[in-house]
């Protein structure tokens, strides 16, 4: 019987203080993880955001992909409050991982005419559950 040490496994990647310079359409990059090579199976992954925008009546935009880049899925938000903090956290389960690296980006944006953006806080993590 194998150990659950090597069935349940738990990745993860910080990045903090990420200055957005960029308006839309371009991204800025705020965490990119390749994970080690990771055994067939069902995986998590998890994706925590905290950023701040300096306006109300404008939007911020943060893009993720689970394949380096080849396809995102985007959100936009307009703050409430330019002097909180926001927090957004995405995750999906992958059913049929085969063996292999999984490559998770996260990226970031303003919208045109935007004052500063910044995101203090963003994590990555991939668990294993089957």
């Amino acid at each position: 019987m194998p150990d659950i040490f090597d069935v349940i496994t738990y990745d993860n990647n910080i990045t903090t203080g990420t200055d957005i310079p960029t308006d839309d359409p371009d991204w800025t990059e705020v965490n990119h993880y390749t994970s080690r090579s990771l055994a067939a199976g069902r995986y998590k992954i998890s994706i925590g955001v905290i950023w701040k925008l300096a306006t109300v009546n404008k939007s911020g935009m943060i893009r993720y992909s689970f394949d380096g880049g080849t396809n995102w899925k985007t959100f936009q938000s307009e703050p409430k409050d330019k002097t909180n903090d926001n927090a957004n956290d995405f995750s999906m389960t992958v059913e049929n991982h085969p063996d292999g690296p999984f490559d998770v980006r996260v990226d970031m944006t303003k919208e045109a005419g935007t004052a500063s953006m910044d995101c203090s806080y963003c994590e990555i993590i991939i668990e294993r559950k089957g």
